[in-house]
């Protein structure tokens, strides 16, 4: 700040070193911007990569999944099965403990005749 007028000489040197002043920082903020616009492009050609690493993965995943269900699917059909064939022979057993009780039955009531006679 001055108070007093400047002569012409004094006010081409002040102008002189504000311009100076001026293009010194616009060549920082160039380089500022430069580094980025640098930076940024490099952390969105991370972030590609990443995406890319993650789709990859997330597919390798869905492929899994996929599998897995299938799996489940056959395990279950399985299970189904073996439920079925197990209702059979559960009543296979019962029919064949009626048969061994009836054949019991009829031995004891033989038994019993030829005691009696």
């Amino acid at each position: 700040q001055h108070d007093q007028p400047l002569c012409p000489d004094c006010t081409e040197i002040m102008v002189a070193d504000l311009e100076k002043e001026l293009r010194s920082s616009e060549a920082e903020r160039d380089h500022y911007c430069g580094f980025l616009k640098e930076w940024e492009a490099e952390d969105e050609a991370m972030i590609t990569a990443q995406e890319r690493q993650l789709n990859k993965e997330l597919q390798q995943l869905e492929k899994e999944e996929a599998q897995l269900m299938q799996e489940l699917q056959q395990i279950e059909a399985e299970q189904e099965a073996v439920k079925r064939e197990s209702a059979v022979m559960a009543k296979e057993k019962e029919e064949l403990d009626a048969q061994v009780e009836a054949y019991w039955k009829s031995c004891n009531e033989c038994l019993v005749k030829d005691a009696i006679v």
